[in-house]
């Protein structure tokens, strides 16, 4: 338990860094131009008392990421020598060739997808890419995700995933790319043994570029997928998937997508 507390509070720093990077590096180039004289009345006005306070916090900052690394470490360590034994899937890849058609517009979405699990770490990417067909022309939009995870609950027959990452929107007529923070969270339920298996997943991505638009949310999403296992190897798993995916962008565009294609775990 004193692990996962200390994983929760590791993961809400993170959170919030991912959230402020954009708006303060607007606030960085608004002054630019007053840095110099920042600097000069900094120093011209610092103390030794300042400095011995600059030094204790940099001391207590460097103990606390230390217990917070050691915690994850010790997790880390946990799930690989007492759960990986029943969930080989905790050291895998994860190839997720699948397709998405619009119920409520003419489009389909082609969504390609990686994931990387080691124990309780994941990396995974995905590209949503979006064509439009109308009057013999095809129009595209496509976006990237890149979240890392933390597989909080790394139970056999349940999994709760935390993460955080970029999104980044491709745009031909608004180049160049968008770049924004993303947070990310995520349910799996499955039987024992894996044969069947449910997925829940969320996306978030707040206008932290322009914080007083009008537009709170550049994009958020709610994904649910089921998957049947028809195929089985000592080392490899392959699953029917299917399900349904909304997606809202800029407050304004609703995507109602069908979902469907293949999943292929590497173990």
């Amino acid at each position: 338990m004193k692990n996962i507390f200390f994983f929760f509070i590791f993961l809400s720093l993170n959170f919030t860094l991912f959230a402020q990077v954009d708006e303060l590096k607007r606030k960085s180039s608004e002054n630019k131009s007053n840095k110099d004289n920042s600097d000069n009345d900094r120093n011209r006005n610092s103390s030794l008392g300042d400095e011995c306070g600059g030094a204790c916090l940099e001391a207590t900052c460097d103990i606390f990421t230390g217990v917070l690394v050691q915690a994850m470490m010790e997790h880390q360590s946990y799930v690989l020598n007492n759960v990986y034994d029943n969930d080989k899937t905790l050291i895998s890849l994860d190839l997720m060739p699948h397709v998405a058609y619009g119920i409520n517009k003419n489009f389909v979405s082609f969504l390609p997808r990686v994931r990387g699990t080691f124990g309780i770490f994941a990396i995974d990417g995905r590209l949503n890419y979006i064509t439009e067909y109308k009057n013999y022309s095809v129009n595209v939009f496509n976006t990237w995700d890149v979240n890392f995870n933390f597989n909080i609950v790394p139970n056999e027959n349940f999994k709760t995933m935390l993460g955080a990452g970029v999104f980044i929107e491709n745009n031909s007529d608004t180049l160049p790319a968008g770049v924004y923070s993303e947070l990310y969270l995520g349910f799996e339920l499955s039987e024992t043994g894996k044969k069947t298996f449910a997925t829940l997943e969320g996306r978030w991505v707040p206008n932290s570029k322009d914080p007083e638009s009008d537009i709170f949310n550049v994009f958020w999403e709610i994904n649910f997928r089921g998957h049947y296992r028809f195929l089985k190897f000592s080392h490899l798993f392959g699953y029917v998937t299917a399900g349904i995916n909304y997606q809202r962008y800029y407050s304004s565009v609703n995507l109602m997508t069908i979902q469907a294609g293949l999943t292929f775990n590497i173990h």
